[in-house]
């Protein structure tokens, strides 16, 4: 018995209940040929695309016959243990025999912009924009992975510190070039220009999610308690209030809600991708527009460590707190990106992605086609060529996305 999909809906099948979107929303019955484990990558079933990793990282057939339920427990699977829960508690018997599918789509990476998307292929980097006059345009630069330009970038911790130095280098200069080509500015702007932006918006983070909360836990701890502990749950508590009570702020802004709906074309686009699914509105439309790897979620993960980090800290003085507050972010930063990798990747860390998951309900929307369009662009554009061939194999690619100008920049 097997699953074939990971979307949401449900529908009767054996006389359970049972997502039915994941079988594109008709009850279906199934047995997997080659099931083998709890992993993740994606496969084709039935001629749809499913999550191999389910099934020891390998692409697997099946025939329709009978799946029946969506609950948890573990039991063996040709020699190996497999959950249970997927199967009605029960254990299941399959025939072995694995018939290898197409490889699922490598991970992306990816930002909203000013009316458009920018997508971090493995090799590229692209942003497309809806331009005042309907068309789409890109630009895309080749910039290999840092872990294969650099070796520093392969140990764990120091490579979270990279990876989010150049993700808002990439960020900034998405945003500067969407702006001009959305028609807010005149210009796009210099590195210099960027460089200062950066240094102003690190500046303005520091005061208002390191200073403010750590100042308004040493005034407010006099009336609870004087103790260490206290000012850290205070410190703690404050910023995570203030970093989403600041995301509802911004959030109600017209323009912030575009961008957060291209937010969330750009993880409807990365899932149907990663997922191997063709890159169809229709297919597209089945995700959901929140995502784990979300910058949001690594937001509220770098909280939750920060809390944790700083409650051993407790017995310094308060002088020394400040100090740690500021020095410690570089470590506070490597350990939330490993804690975010690891929690993408492992069933059982999947739980510290849920707060930025829940978040993300504030920081992403439904988008329209045309969004979504403009993030299969972006994506698109970001592929190489060999990449690109492997999506069209796949099948049809939303038309609206293939119309596009680029710009003369783009390497």
């Amino acid at each position: 018995m097997g699953l074939d999909g990971l979307r949401w809906g449900w529908g009767l099948i054996c006389g359970r209940r049972v997502d039915q979107r994941l079988f594109g929303g008709e009850a279906v019955e199934v047995v997997l040929v080659g099931l083998d484990g709890l992993r993740w990558g994606w496969g084709l079933i039935c001629g749809r695309r499913v999550d191999q990793r389910l099934f020891g990282g390998e692409a697997v057939e099946v025939v329709l016959v009978g799946l029946d339920g969506l609950r948890w427990g573990w039991g063996p699977i040709c020699g190996r243990r497999v959950d249970q829960r997927l199967f009605g508690g029960e254990a299941v018997e399959v025939d072995p025999g694995i018939n290898m599918s197409r490889p699922p789509g490598a991970a992306v990476g990816g930002q909203a912009v000013l009316e458009g998307v920018m997508m971090r292929a493995p090799s590229r980097w692209a942003v497309a924009v809806r331009r005042p006059d309907g068309v789409i345009e890109a630009v895309r630069h080749e910039l290999p992975r840092l872990a294969s330009r650099s070796r520093a970038a392969r140990l764990p911790f120091l490579r979270g510190v990279m990876v989010l130095i150049e993700s808002l280098q990439l960020g900034f200069r998405a945003l500067s070039w969407s702006a001009q080509k959305a028609g807010d500015e005149e210009e796009e702007l210099t590195r210099a220009q960027i460089i200062g932006t950066m240094v102003f918006a690190i500046a303005f983070a520091l005061v208002i999610f390191i200073g403010a909360p750590i100042f308004a836990a040493d005034f407010l701890k006099r009336y609870f308690s004087d103790s260490s502990f206290v000012f850290v749950v205070l410190d703690g508590l404050i910023r995570i209030v203030l970093i989403v009570g600041y995301i509802w702020a911004i959030s109600r802004a017209k323009e912030i809600q575009r961008v957060f709906e291209y937010h969330g074309a750009e993880h409807m686009t990365i899932h149907a991708y990663e997922a191997g699914d063709p890159l169809t509105l229709d297919a597209i439309r089945g995700y959901s527009p929140r995502h784990p790897r979300c910058g949001t979620s690594f937001i509220i993960i770098v909280a939750l460590v920060a809390f944790f980090f700083f409650l051993l800290l407790a017995p310094l003085a308060f002088v020394w707190q400040v100090v740690a507050r500021v020095v410690m972010i570089p470590v506070i930063a490597g350990a939330s990106y490993e804690v975010l990798k690891a929690a993408a990747g492992k069933s059982w860390l999947a739980w510290a992605s849920k707060p930025g998951i829940w978040l993300q309900r504030i920081t992403t929307r439904q988008p329209d086609d045309a969004q979504v369009e403009v993030a299969v662009a972006s994506l698109l554009a970001a592929l190489t060529d060999e990449e690109r061939v492997e999506v069209e194999e796949r099948g049809p690619v939303a038309a609206g996305a293939l119309g596009v100008v680029y710009d003369p920049e783009s390497t």
